[in-house]
């Protein structure tokens, strides 16, 4: 069999090729190729990315289960720390709700109260009543007349509420339920 033998002429931005087997010229634009082996390399990448965080969120995945309709819990393991967050609105009041738990099974909570139909700038869809409450609940209890010093957290499940189960001691659990209400302008914690 007969080598082939390649002749390539550059011209400008447009590179000429002949075979002499089956002679054929066939033009082949640079600007191009530059531009596929860019959508190449992008992919690649992103697959690469991909798989890494496959890999890094695969305990992530296993920490909610769904118990039944609309249920789905986190009973609390060794992964820890672990921080999430969450919306939740009625018609006149939204919470975002910064919430998770700590290395040592302690939980963590930040609540960001919003009034959309409250206004601080008029005439500004931007301009709600937003208030930011960082404060502990279990700092306000006491066990005879001691504050409480551990909390571990058992679980938590969302269900419209979020609902979050700890023990204070070796008896006493404590039990938080997470809401706004759906008519009325008040964000509650029981």
């Amino acid at each position: 069999m007969d080598k082939a033998v390649i002749n390539a002429q550059n011209t400008h931005k447009t590179l000429f090729i002949t075979s002499e087997i089956y002679k054929i010229s066939a033009p082949i634009n640079l600007f191009r190729m530059r531009n596929i082996l860019k959508y190449i390399i992008l992919i690649l990448g992103f697959i690469i990315c991909s798989v890494t965080f496959a890999q890094k969120t695969k305990t992530a995945q296993n920490r909610w289960n769904t118990e039944s309709i609309g249920n789905i819990t986190w009973k609390i393991g060794s992964n820890l720390p672990h921080y999430d967050n969450i919306e939740m609105s009625g018609l006149k009041v939204s919470a975002i709700i910064d919430y998770g738990v700590n290395a040592d099974s302690s939980f963590s909570i930040k609540r960001k109260i919003v009034w959309p139909m409250l206004r601080i700038i008029p005439n500004d869809t931007r301009g709600t009543l937003i208030r930011s409450f960082n404060v502990n609940v279990l700092d306000w209890i006491k066990i005879d007349g001691k504050p409480i010093r551990t909390e571990k957290v058992e679980m938590i499940k969302l269900n419209g509420l979020i609902s979050v189960k700890s023990k204070l001691n070796s008896t006493i659990e404590f039990t938080r339920i997470l809401y706004p209400t759906v008519k009325l302008p008040v964000y509650c914690e029981n």
